[in-house]
């Protein structure tokens, strides 16, 4: 734990960028004070992370602890009658921590139901139960970082005879650098399924996705592509 004039310092310095005084690493010094128990570095820290800012990964579940701290130390301050900090202050954190932790734990919630949704779809999709799994995977849309959720999406529809969702979803997922999504548009393009046969876009698909690692995509284009030469040399 800090003392007190490790404390002191670490007011000064989180009241410095707070109030754009001070320019530099912040968050190192956010993080010092939040384990100080320091509000306004518990409140500066939970803004980091609700933004994804100051070189820390975007997480709401991180910055609605931190926004939950800050809360509850600057309530007590402010009724405490703190001499070191204004009381406009603490009680603006107070204010805002406590609107971000309404508008967050919604968020959160949100996510977790997300979170539940998608366990439950790779569940049925292990099962080969493609089409009860469509529906919980597009509820687990919204969860960040989502490619794997559209690959399978459109593997469901596509397993389920609708092609033209599929293509949509395997685009997207490919968008993102989904290697199978990736190769699964080569094969639609290659084959017809939800669009037109496209022996030029099914290679450019097979390709992109063996630039990927994807061990399949390399064999398939080279047969898709001495087949094409095959035929230009008949006709």
């Amino acid at each position: 734990a800090a003392d007190n004039n490790q404390k002191d310092a670490l007011k000064f310095l989180v009241e410095g960028f707070y109030k754009g005084r001070l320019r530099g690493n912040a968050v190192k010094w956010y993080k010092k004070a939040a384990e100080a128990g320091i509000y306004l570095g518990e409140y500066n820290l939970a803004v980091c992370y609700e933004n994804g800012t100051g070189g820390v990964a975007k997480d709401v579940r991180k910055a609605l602890e931190y926004y939950r701290r800050a809360k509850e130390n600057s309530q007590r301050l402010y009724w405490d009658n703190n001499n070191y900090w204004p009381s406009s202050t603490v009680k603006d954190v107070w204010q805002n921590a406590d609107k971000k932790i309404d508008e967050l734990a919604s968020l959160v919630s949100k996510q977790e139901k997300e979170e539940q949704a998608k366990i439950k779809a790779d569940n049925l999709f292990d099962k080969q139960q493609y089409s009860s799994a469509i529906a919980l995977y597009k509820e687990a849309l919204g969860l960040g970082n989502n490619k794997d959720i559209l690959y399978k999406l459109g593997y469901c529809y596509e397993q389920t005879n609708q092609h033209s969702l599929a293509v949509e979803h395997y685009k997207s997922a490919a968008s993102q650098n989904h290697k199978d999504a990736a190769y699964q548009l080569g094969i639609c393009y290659e084959h017809g399924k939800g669009v037109s046969v496209d022996n030029d876009q099914a290679i450019n698909w097979y390709v992109k996705a063996e630039k990927q690692g994807h061990k399949e995509a390399q064999k398939a284009a080279k047969q898709l592509k001495d087949k094409v030469s095959r035929i230009k040399n008949i006709a």
